[in-house]
């Protein structure tokens, strides 16, 4: 029992800091997705006047191409994936 109310505790916290971090379009973003296109690990830049990103890393599939990214703002820390279709947007 106590078991359950642990990981019902745990999923609970980290949903509450994944909210903190928004998840972003190319229209809210243009400068995040440039980076993400072309752009190496370790770049960093600006979303808007409080809220940075720093490009972590890439993963490649056959199908899929990731970069995780971490986003930083007043609430906090996060990482988020991008992840695209080979080829397209």
């Amino acid at each position: 029992m106590f078991r359950v109310i642990g990981i019902s505790a745990a999923l609970l916290l980290l949903s509450g800091c994944l909210a903190m971090v928004p998840i972003y379009d190319r229209q809210q973003a243009p400068v995040l997705y440039s980076a993400l296109d072309s752009a190496p690990r370790g770049t960093a830049g600006q979303i808007d006047s409080t809220t940075g990103f720093v490009i972590l890393g890439t993963r490649a599939s056959s199908t899929l191409l990731c970069r995780t990214v971490l986003i930083r703002n007043a609430e906090g820390d996060g990482k988020r994936d991008y992840c695209k279709i080979r080829g397209g947007e």
